[in-house]
């Protein structure tokens, strides 16, 4: 019974998600080369299934353009002292992107619609000293020239058990 009721619930949430389509035309365009260049800096949280925050970071940026592809060049520094580093090669292809970093499985692909990114991809993580893979459903929101809201839903069999919420400021160079 408790199985029925989750793919039930699965399905009705799955259901009512939002389409990238919906934003076409939104202000401000997203102008990803324009704002994924130079140095950033963000600001950002991890919490659980149950919205307890567990980790608390910031991330600097580094954003380089070789004709249509960008490197994101990410170091994260989290409140425990813990630092990771992820590298994206990102092509932008038109409205569509497409990537790929050393802890995500295969190729990220995505859209941009006016203001607003979505891409999904595989993203590998150590907990405990196992790794884990969960699928990533990213969103990020051009707010003006300087700020990027990034939201991030994290799932495992197919339900939601984390989320990252990340604020991405342009630097001024």
């Amino acid at each position: 019974m408790r199985i029925i009721l989750i793919v039930i619930c699965s399905v009705l949430l799955g259901s009512c998600s939002t389409s990238i389509g919906e934003y076409k035309g939104s202000k401000p365009d997203f102008a990803f080369r324009e704002f994924f260049s130079g140095h950033l800096k963000a600001w950002g949280m991890v919490t659980d299934y149950s919205n307890k925050l567990t980790r608390r970071f910031t991330t600097d940026i580094v954003a380089s353009w070789n004709k249509n592809t960008l490197t994101l060049d990410e170091t994260f520094h989290y409140l425990d002292g813990k630092q990771q580093k992820r590298i994206w090669h990102i092509k932008l292809n038109g409205h569509e992107i497409s990537g790929q970093a050393g802890d995500v499985d295969g190729v990220a692909k995505g859209s941009i619609a006016g203001s607003v990114v979505n891409w999904h991809y595989l993203l590998n993580v150590p907990i405990d000293n196992k790794q884990w893979t969960f699928k990533v459903d990213d969103w990020l929101y051009r707010i003006d020239h300087e700020v990027v809201i990034n939201t991030s839903t994290l799932y495992k069999f197919g339900l939601p058990v984390g989320h990252i919420t990340l604020m991405i400021k342009k630097e001024k160079d």
